[in-house]
């Protein structure tokens, strides 16, 4: 028993050496090599080496700031977090940093029902409808967790959309066409509607959405009308980032109208480009960014056809996906992201006399952001 207890206590030596000896050795290199500015796995910026002052040593601020830039830029991070992921996996831990480790992909929890947040939202959508009287869509699209509620682990309660749908059907049945895509998504749940590495949805799956919007407004609409182009096989996602899973990846498409019209897209009003495409984001971490580039406030798309439609779009990030459904039948799309939107929404809507508009959020950030609701609370005190 005694020479089990010394062998037990020599190897916790062993252990602690050689992680204090790695700790050591990453200190070193640290201070050698310069520092990197962003973290490709988990896409986002690093702390960088801390600036000495006295304020900060007497305040205790110094030593916060060294401690989160060693953490960020300690030499062996990204292979420590690809470890920690196989070691919880074969743990059998089920979920890392709220996202849930199902059988062949990774699926962000769901934000709670905030049924406050969700009458400011459709309240501002009530707002914009005061003020114009326009065609107006709203889609509120199911998350990976609702249509996979399956391969969630057993202690998940299922996420329902029931409550959402009740409030909309209240206070907007009357008013505006409310898509609801639910059964389409499912119906085809077996297909890679969303991506296995990140909480976007796919173009297939923004296909099939779209498909509904289309039949809610007169379109006439084809899977087979799109080109399937797969441009990236090396997706990995924020779920990748946030979980460490160094396995999964997934391809993305491009669909593109075989009789595509030529246009013209513009972010903020800066010079356009022919194309909404962004290749350059295929060399990137973040590769969803290849629809539209990143977030901006305003997307205005021109096109040359002989629409007399004008679209004005108010969304998140799903709606990136959805725009290359959906300009081959308009004259222009005007795309507001309220989370980067701070101009003044009357002066917009005067410059592009909108026809038709669609809100199109996924359900998380519906019942959880407020942006909406902000800008549409200046648009009214603006009238």
């Amino acid at each position: 028993m005694k020479q089990v207890n010394n062998r037990s206590t020599m190897l916790g030596r062993i252990l602690f050496l050689f992680l204090l000896g790695t700790m050591v050795l990453g200190l070193i290199i640290n201070l050698i090599v310069p520092d990197r500015k962003n973290s490709m796995l988990e896409n986002r910026p690093l702390e960088q080496f801390p600036q000495f002052s006295v304020a900060n040593i007497t305040s205790g601020k110094t030593f916060d700031q060294w401690n989160d830039w060693f953490t960020d830029q300690f030499v062996f991070r990204d292979q420590y977090m690809h470890l920690g992921y196989l070691l919880k996996k074969g743990m059998g831990m089920k979920e890392i940093n709220g996202v849930y480790l199902a059988k062949e992909r990774l699926i962000q929890a769901s934000n709670p029902y905030d049924e406050q947040i969700v009458d400011q939202n459709l309240k501002a959508i009530l707002t914009f409808m005061e003020h114009n009287g326009i065609n107006t869509n709203v889609m509120i699209v199911p998350t990976s967790a609702i249509i996979n509620e399956k391969e969630l682990p057993n202690y998940v309660s299922p996420t329902t959309m029931d409550p959402l749908f009740d409030a909309m059907n209240r206070q907007l049945k009357d008013s505006a066409k409310i898509i609801d895509v639910r059964k389409e998504m499912a119906d085809h749940q077996k297909e890679d509607l969303y991506y296995k590495t990140d909480h976007h949805w796919t173009s297939l799956g923004a296909y099939y959405a779209f498909s509904q919007f289309a039949l809610a407004n007169g379109i006439n609409t084809k899977i087979e009308q799109f080109d399937r182009m797969p441009v990236s096989r090396t997706f990995q996602g924020t779920l990748s980032s946030k979980t460490g899973n160094p396995f999964l990846k997934d391809q993305i498409d491009l669909y593109v109208y075989k009789q595509m019209p030529d246009y013209i897209m513009t972010r903020d009003g800066k010079e356009g480009t022919r194309t909404m495409y962004n290749e350059l984001a295929l060399d990137q971490k973040d590769q969803y960014q290849v629809f539209t580039g990143t977030n901006v406030g305003v997307l205005q798309i021109e096109m040359d056809n002989d629409s007399d439609r004008r679209l004005i779009v108010f969304k998140d990030s799903y709606a990136n996906t959805m725009l290359q459904f959906l300009i081959p039948y308009y004259r222009t799309i005007t795309v507001v992201d309220p989370r980067y939107y701070y101009e003044d929404l009357t002066i917009l809507l005067r410059q592009t006399l909108p026809t038709d508009a669609l809100f199109l959020y996924n359900y998380d950030n519906f019942v959880s952001d407020t942006n909406l609701s902000n800008v549409m609370s200046v648009y009214s005190q603006n009238q």
